[in-house]
């Protein structure tokens, strides 16, 4: 049988994401497994396996499941085998638990000792992202800048996008980083899989442009491609040729 990395590498996930997943799985079967072989036989007794998940903090138990969801879904999230779908579903709800109680300590404000040594308010997120707004205009830059005189000028130009990004539009996590830059047109041309499975900056016309984002990890089966439109204040620099 394949290796965990080479099996997961069907999916069209990142390296640095593979080689997690493959990372996990392999612990799963060196400690609740006795043959030391690339199977994933052992997601199917699923109280060993979240037994032995449960003794992780949040962030780690959601990685751990979602190698889980990968292994049995090889191919694509959205193709899971027949014969797995039943496996699927139970470390998908377990994912989805954990992330409705998140929500609630979140609702609640109840943070853990570790969040609250590294908590910051959105008002300073904010000032920091005005204070590059600001330093970016006395430099005498605007949002249709397209030439820098100095490296570190087009450097703080990408810490006032990447402020702007997380504190304008609804929180995203690492989705940015893998976007593509694509036109409405050739957007619609692609297939409904691949849309669901990419995130993409879609430019309508030379003043708008949306985020589309269809790589998420536990997608909504009535909802899986989300649409973000583009402020006005980061469509000009936003992608830029």
């Amino acid at each position: 049988m394949e290796n965990f990395k080479e099996l997961i590498k069907k999916r069209g996930i990142g390296e640095a994401t593979q080689k997690v997943y493959a990372k996990r799985l392999e612990e799963l079967l060196d400690n609740l497994n006795d043959k030391k072989h690339d199977s994933l036989d052992i997601l199917k007794d699923t109280d060993k396996v979240l037994k032995y998940i449960d003794q992780f903090k949040f962030g780690k138990k959601k990685s751990f499941l979602n190698a889980c969801l990968a292994g049995l879904s090889p191919e694509s999230k959205m193709s899971v085998p027949p014969e797995n779908l039943d496996l699927y579903k139970i470390y998908g709800i377990q994912i989805q638990n954990i992330n409705k109680y998140e929500r609630k300590l979140n609702e609640q404000q109840i943070k853990t000792k570790r969040q609250e040594a590294k908590w910051t308010t959105m008002a300073e997120l904010e000032k920091i992202r005005d204070d590059y707004g600001k330093l970016l205009k006395k430099k005498k830059y605007n949002s249709a800048s397209k030439e820098f005189k100095e490296f570190s000028d087009r450097s703080l130009m990408l810490k006032y996008v990447i402020a702007s990004l997380y504190t304008m539009l609804p929180p995203r996590r690492l989705e940015y980083g893998n976007m593509k830059r694509i036109n409405e047109h050739e957007y619609f041309a692609l297939s409904n899989e691949t849309r669901e499975n990419n995130n993409y900056c879609v430019v309508k016309n030379k003043n708008r442009k949306y985020f589309s984002f269809g790589d998420v990890k536990v997608p909504d089966p009535d909802n899986r491609i989300v649409k973000i439109d583009i402020p006005k204040k980061l469509n000009n620099i936003i992608n830029k040729d």
